[in-house]
């Protein structure tokens, strides 16, 4: 039998769909590993995302109630593997009204203002740290935060590869304009009325949701301007890597930017927007209009200045592409089973970070750290430091920390290769934590991180140890001194649609 999640989350035009949408992000990258996932949702939500059934997933449609934990049991008698909430009307009572029923609870939560009983609480916020949780959560609760966390469905991870790079060019043609799926107070209709008055000539593309109040009129004021409406978008991601330039929310669709490299004007259309917004445009990803709330005039402006300044868009597009890489909910996913080393601690993996810098530079200067490299030499710290602030930025490269408990332990890198379809692994762990399985461990879930790529190991004549953990983790001879691994078979889906 496959283990059960359960998403509890609403959308309406009133609240918007990022809920929603980040929820179906983590339910594929779950139901890709054998989960069984259902929606528990209130009245509005299935109109206002109509994907919800179109697309088979199992929908629990809950009647208002101060009771509601009774109907979901009564609804799902027995008990569920994993209860996702990401609501925010929901708190400690009826997380702590779930337990029991649900063997693990995990909430996301943008806000931290509210206490939770959860066993993994998840908050995609740019820089969030964990003293906002403090007092707000169990002991044992586990923390994932900031923007490696992001959840993005996973064809944004896939289109990265080949459009994260954007380097000072022609002025920009293509702008793409989204602040939610719902935009109740049709902030869209501004920020067109804005373009068109920047008399630029830019190829302007629309994302917007069926269900917003605004449609018919902003049907006819895109036809006013010869701009380009899409409503309910079934492939965003496609649409957006196009984009020289966007215009948008600072919500989900932020993170969906950043990992496409895509430098943005930023609207704030919710105040829990406020903190990401204020974070993306102090990392220089974006610029913020108007304190996040621009009339027409601004958005003209703002427009006529960046498209001017083509080396500034260049290191905004840089900036983002910093933030995200696309593999939150891939990384969500892993941290529900870790795999254990011989001592019984979990091994995971976490993105790599400039504080890592020292600790990385200690275990290369150990002695046989490098023997089996091809400079064997151990870096001096300057040149250290600086290629690792090159690969942090480097879009193509995709750097880990594995951790041994919650202690760094090693490193797992995969740079991508000239094929641009696959990439080669590096890995080098801690010598002092050598024989607890710690390399088999990071290989098998850097091999779950990156599913549907070919990988690649390079291991030197003579280094032994090396081809044994590569063939231990399922590496196969390839051409000369090299074994690869093939993309992973994806299981079946229990979707009504899968038939």
């Amino acid at each position: 039998m496959p283990r059960v999640a359960l998403f509890r989350a609403d959308a309406s035009p009133a609240i918007g769909s990022g809920h929603l949408r980040r929820c179906l992000a983590l339910a594929a990258e779950l139901e890709r590993d054998g989960w069984e996932c259902v929606f528990a949702v209130g009245a509005e939500t299935e109109a206002t995302i109509p994907e919800l059934v179109a697309d088979g997933w199992a929908v629990e449609r809950l009647l208002a109630s101060a009771r509601e934990h009774d109907d979901l049991v009564a609804r799902r008698p027995g008990s569920v593997d994993l209860l996702v909430v990401d609501h925010y009307g929901r708190d400690v009572t009826f997380e702590s009204k779930c337990r029991g029923w649900a063997r693990r609870i995990l909430v996301l939560d943008d806000l931290a203002d509210r206490p939770h009983d959860a066993d993994l609480l998840l908050d995609q916020t740019l820089g969030r740290r964990a003293e906002s949780y403090a007092g707000r959560v169990p002991g044992p609760c586990r923390l994932l935060l900031g923007s490696g966390f992001a959840l993005l469905r996973p064809e944004f991870a896939a289109l990265r590869q080949s459009h994260a790079v954007r380097r000072a060019g022609p002025a920009p043609a293509n702008v793409t304009v989204s602040v939610g799926g719902t935009d109740p107070d049709n902030i869209t209709a501004m920020i067109v009325e804005g373009i068109a008055e920047s008399g630029l000539p830019l190829r302007t593309h629309i994302m917007i949701g069926g269900s917003t109040p605004h449609l018919n009129g902003l049907r006819a004021l895109c036809a006013k301007h010869d701009m380009s409406l899409y409503v309910d978008h079934p492939d965003p991601a496609a649409l957006l890597a196009d984009a020289d330039l966007a215009i948008g929310a600072a919500g989900t669709s932020a993170w969906e930017r950043c990992c496409l490299g895509v430098p943005t004007l930023l609207v704030v259309t919710a105040e829990n927007q406020r903190d990401n917004a204020t974070a993306l445009a102090e990392s220089g990803a974006a610029l913020l209009l108007n304190g996040g709330t621009p009339s027409a005039e601004a958005v003209a402006q703002a427009l006529r200045d960046v498209c001017s300044d083509r080396q500034a868009l260049a290191r905004m597009a840089a900036a983002a592409s910093r933030i995200c890489d696309g593999l939150g909910a891939r990384r969500c996913v892993m941290e529900l089973d870790p795999p254990l080393a011989r001592d019984g601690k979990p091994v995971r993996l976490r993105p790599a970070r400039s504080d890592d810098g020292p600790i990385m530079l200690e275990w290369q200067g150990k002695p046989g750290a490098r023997r089996f490299a091809h400079n064997p030499e151990p870096p001096d710290p300057k040149s250290h430091f600086a290629w690792l602030e090159a690969k942090l930025a480097d879009p193509y490269c995709v750097f880990n920390v594995v951790t041994h408990g919650d202690a760094p332990a090693g490193v797992l890198r995969f740079d991508r290769r000239d094929d641009g379809l696959s990439f080669q692994v590096s890995i080098l762990i801690d010598d002092a934590r050598h024989g607890l399985g710690l390399g088999k461990a990071a290989l098998a879930l850097g091999r779950r991180l990156l599913p549907d790529v070919s990988l690649w190991a390079e291991v030197l004549p003579g280094n032994a140890a090396s081809a044994a953990l590569f063939r231990g983790a399922g590496y196969v001879p390839a051409a000369g001194h090299w074994l690869k691994s093939d993309p992973l078979a994806a299981a079946m889906p229990h979707r009504m649609s899968a038939s």
